[in-house]
């Protein structure tokens, strides 16, 4: 579930509930009921809301956000709620009490919706990611990794070319703009090179003589 670590949770419930779901997001914005979760919604957009026990809620959240990925948790899930919530695009469902293995099969659910909604996340080797909205690397553990100016800049053109290679006087033109015109920037080049893959995983840049490099995507 690994495009749940980069995204934020709307949660109504309870400070037990939040640390249930704590490990799986990003971070989590408590509130005690669903009036404050429509309330907040009015104002603020959230990739993931989950609420209690209310269909109606639900579908007045969605008239606000139309991509926001929304749950129900419920006491019982029954064949009204089921069919009402097709209708206005509820993900699905969370019984209390919590069973791990249904909720983890409900956030796989949820993880794959993410995806196709959120085309700013790349995935790289060895679940190292890219946020191009906030302009960060992560490792597997969804730590940031710190990049100077010049390499996140390399690391964009390599990701933009979506694994076709870039040549050597694009990158150096894109990095160094006018300057590279005039000077040799061959050897600085090399140099960024090597400093980024240290902070990635081995062979994740590759190179072919002529042609330039490509970065390996997951």
């Amino acid at each position: 579930m690994r495009n749940l670590i980069h995204n934020s949770l709307l949660l109504v419930g309870d400070e037990e509930t939040k640390l249930y779901f704590k490990d799986y997001f990003r971070d989590i914005f408590l509130v005690k009921n669903n009036s404050e979760a429509l309330s907040i919604c009015k104002k603020k957009c959230f990739p993931v809301i989950f609420i209690l026990n209310s269909i109606d809620i639900a579908k007045e959240i969605r008239e606000y956000h139309k991509n926001a990925v929304i749950a129900v948790i419920v006491d019982k899930v029954d064949k009204e709620s089921l069919l009402r919530g097709f209708f206005i695009h509820i993900i699905g469902y969370i019984e209390r009490p919590f069973q791990k293995k249904k909720v983890e099969e409900m956030l796989f659910y949820i993880d794959r919706e993410i995806e196709q909604l959120n085309p700013n996340i790349v995935w790289l080797k060895d679940n190292y990611s890219f946020d191009f909205n906030r302009k960060i690397l992560y490792d597997n553990n969804h730590h940031e990794i710190k990049l100077t100016k010049k390499e996140r800049q390399f690391l964009e053109t390599l990701l933009q070319s979506k694994q076709q290679f870039v040549s050597n006087s694009t990158l150096e033109y894109t990095i160094w703009e006018e300057e590279s015109l005039s000077k040799d920037c061959s050897g600085r080049l090399k140099a960024l090179i090597n400093s980024i893959r240290k902070k990635l995983p081995p062979k994740s840049i590759i190179n072919e003589y002529s042609m330039g490099y490509k970065i390996m995507m997951n």
